[in-house]
């Protein structure tokens, strides 16, 4: 089967671990042809947004890559894209696959379905939510209208609209009206081929290099460091145990607006072992050496990347029932104070059946959070 992913409000860069890299990669794995078309805009080696040259290349897990430049910063605004339609009379895709909403693209995958390809199917994802999206202003009020317009029309051509959590689902269906029997979640996950195999090897040697003993129990928290994810009151819970053998580890920045609190609770609890900017790999290790995750704050995608190592968690809970919540494998909290997150951080740690239990339902989590698992559910539709 031919695949063709338009990744064009976002920037793609090759070799990283980002949803659009790993999805069509496994998509490749399960023996399917595809191509990315995508813009101009990646990312350097310090990780800032850069700009290369148009290009048409085959990368190195076997996925075709086509950059294009985008010539009008308004068009671009409003997801305007010339050469869309000739990409697809040119590839003949079994399968178009649309990363975002807001933009022009599916009326071209529309009319390339009426006019040349009956057959084909089409699908789209939504990464918006109310959280991470401007959605009063003049631009979102003008983008939002036009756009609920456009999928009114667009809609009835699609087989699925993807949510990659589930309340992104609500997010579509509220500001973009996709209807409900168009909906469902296409979750975001792991690279799991790429997980070590030896586990216990690095649960000690990763342990050893801040001098944790392998029965200590470990909590972990990490990413952003900002008022948002609730970092600070985590560890000021943590603070509150007085459990000798047990320890917490975090890293990430530092936001300015916690940043005296936190390396206050850093400096006056020696449990604590704070480990600044983690790369991709490290932070993985981590969670596969450590026993809880703690995240009670705004959702990032190391929640799905936890799972996916195995790990029981804490997380913030946004609907009635989360994507992470799989088989009793997670703890999901409304409210992120102080003495709930202290009540959970004792709950796992003293009650050892419960713990137990909990990491066995995590350890079976982790299969579904593999991108194996999604790149056969992204695909379903073409099998229906």
């Amino acid at each position: 089967m031919r695949i063709l992913h338009f990744c064009m409000q976002a920037s793609f860069a090759e070799n990283y671990s980002y949803q659009d890299n790993l999805l069509t990669e496994y998509q490749h794995k399960h023996g399917h042809g595809v191509r990315i078309v995508t813009t101009t805009k990646t990312r350097g080696e310090n990780g800032k947004y850069v700009y290369s040259e148009p290009c048409k290349k085959m990368l190195n897990n076997g996925v075709e890559l086509i950059r294009v430049t985008v010539n009008s910063k308004l068009r671009n605004a409003f997801g305007v894209y010339s050469g869309m339609l000739q990409q697809l009379k040119e590839y003949q895709p079994d399968l178009i696959f649309i990363h975002g909403l807001c933009s022009c693209i599916p009326k071209d995958a529309v009319k390339y379905k009426k006019k040349y390809n009956p057959r084909v199917h089409i699908v789209a994802d939504n990464h918006q939510d109310a959280w991470t999206t401007s959605i009063n202003g003049l631009y979102s009020t003008i983008s939002f209208r036009m756009f609920r317009i456009g999928w009114r029309k667009w809609i009835s051509s699609f087989d699925k609209v993807y949510g990659t959590t589930s309340w992104r689902v609500r997010f579509a269906r509220e500001y973009y009206g996709i209807p409900e029997n168009k909906l469902d979640v296409l979750i975001m996950g792991i690279d799991s081929d790429r997980l070590p195999d030896d586990r216990d090897h690095v649960r000690n040697t990763y342990r050893s290099s801040i001098k944790e003993n392998n029965n200590s129990f470990m909590f972990i928290s990490g990413g952003k460091i900002d008022k948002n994810k609730h970092i600070v009151e985590s560890l000021r819970a943590f603070s509150q145990i007085t459990t000798k053998n047990s320890s917490f580890v975090v890293f990430g920045s530092v936001s300015d607006d916690v940043k005296t609190d936190f390396f206050d609770l850093v400096k006056n609890d020696k449990r604590i072992h704070y480990l600044g900017y983690l790369d991709s790999t490290t932070i993985k290790n981590y969670f596969i050496a450590s026993d809880f995750g703690v995240f009670p704050g705004r959702h990032s995608v190391l929640w799905e990347e936890a799972i996916g190592c195995g790990l029981p968690c804490l997380f913030h809970r946004y609907e009635e029932k989360d994507h992470t919540e799989v088989c009793d494998n997670c703890i999901c909290i409304r409210t992120p104070e102080v003495n709930t997150i202290k009540s959970v951080m004792e709950s796992v740690l003293n009650d050892k059946k419960y713990y137990s239990k909990l990491k066995k339902n995590a350890e079976k989590a982790a299969k579904v959070f593999s991108y194996h698992d999604i790149a056969e559910k992204s695909v379903e539709c073409c099998y229906e």
